[in-house]
């Protein structure tokens, strides 16, 4: 950092960057090895790549790749950032059931689909980190991933691509993700799920969450409302349609009730066919990026919604204190840190990373690991 950031980087290098780190690589005895490692590997990599940065301040297509390239992945892969929550987290919908990933992996390679993952979470990291600075604790990716009609697979290839952007995230975006949702699992997740585990970090797999099954679209009881979990967190207007909530909007470049491959719902055309720009990218932007909100509107709309965070001084600067007014876990926990913080504030005035332990307890690490490592 002495050398400056990397060049035309949007992130902001200071105390609340190296906190990402410390809280996401925990000293171990007072050593903040780990977290300084990754931190220095993390801007080296930037370094190297500042054109991936500047792209995704556009939210346009990633830089290098051509434009069949692209279309492969805006054809074949239904994912996509759809709004924010409450508190200013950002929603990440994957359709499983609307994409083609044996025929995603026969066209690109491992390396190609695995930079893919790490450009979409770069421009949702920008995000992350802008919004987390206006509302004074860190906002995070709450991942949904929608089972509805996927078939059984066992791509080996594509898992081995995610796992190589998991890994590769996990130095590079630290405190990026707080929730990984499988939604309306088949009966075969279990076994999907166990092959896939051994390709991704550990951090990551303690927060997949197999939600219990859920009305389809158009079912009595496809209701976000009805779970006093999310019902909480998300505002049901901000929710798609096929994830219980009542906005119309397309999810993942998909209207709300579309099913089934590319091949499936265009018979008889080629995703390949010779596209204008204006075509291939609606609005100059990737699919999956068309509904990444600015943060300065989900801020804004964040603090109206939640208790505002304090602006206790930190250090003797006069940037705001950072907390979390919601926890990274079980849906007890969360309920309970919404409703202690809205009670009184004051409590939450800390800089703290919420983790459940497996018998139950809450434990919050603040103040001294951030003294220490700065």
């Amino acid at each position: 950092l002495a050398q400056g950031p990397p060049e035309g980087d949007p992130l902001v290098y200071d105390e609340v960057w190296l906190l990402r780190y410390i809280l996401a690589f925990p000293p171990r005895h007072g050593d903040i090895g780990a977290a300084a490692d990754a931190a220095r590997r993390a801007v080296q990599w930037r370094r190297e790549r500042p054109e991936l940065a500047r792209a995704a301040t556009q939210r346009g297509p990633p830089p290098g790749f051509d434009s069949r390239t692209v279309a492969a992945w805006q054809a074949l892969v239904a994912v996509g950032y759809h709004k924010s929550s409450r508190a200013g987290d950002l929603v990440q919908v994957i359709r499983s059931g609307c994409s083609d990933l044996p025929g995603l992996m026969d066209i690109l390679s491992p390396e190609v689909v695995s930079m893919f993952f790490t450009y979409i979470a770069e421009c949702a990291y920008q995000y992350l980190d802008n919004a987390s600075r206006r509302l004074g604790y860190f906002v995070k990716v709450i991942a949904v991933q929608d089972l509805t009609g996927a078939p059984f697979s066992r791509e080996k290839r594509f898992f081995n691509a995610l796992g190589m952007a998991a890994k590769r995230n996990e130095w590079l975006y630290p405190l990026k993700d707080l929730r990984a949702i499988i939604f309306r699992p088949p009966t075969w997740i279990s076994f999907v799920f166990g092959i896939a585990k051994h390709f991704l970090p550990k951090s990551l797999v303690e927060k997949v969450h197999i939600h219990s099954g859920v009305p389809l679209l158009g079912e009595p009881g496809c209701d976000i409302s009805r779970c006093p979990w999310a019902s909480r967190l998300l505002d049901r207007t901000r929710v798609p349609q096929c994830l219980g909530g009542a906005d119309a909007d397309e999810v993942a470049g998909l209207p709300n009730e579309a099913h089934g491959t590319w091949a499936q719902r265009h018979p008889g055309e080629r995703w390949d066919a010779p596209m204008s720009d204006a075509a291939l990218l609606p609005g100059g932007c990737l699919i999956a990026l068309r509904f990444l909100p600015d943060p300065a509107e989900a801020a804004a709309m964040a603090i109206s919604e939640m208790p505002a965070p304090s602006t206790a001084i930190h250090r003797g600067t006069s940037a705001p204190e950072f907390f979390s007014p919601r926890s990274e876990m079980s849906p007890e926990v969360s309920r309970r840190v919404i409703d202690v913080g809205a009670a009184d504030p004051s409590c939450c005035r800390r800089w703290c990373c919420w983790r459940r332990r497996s018998h139950g307890e809450v434990q919050a690490r603040d103040g001294p690991l951030l003294q220490r490592a700065c």
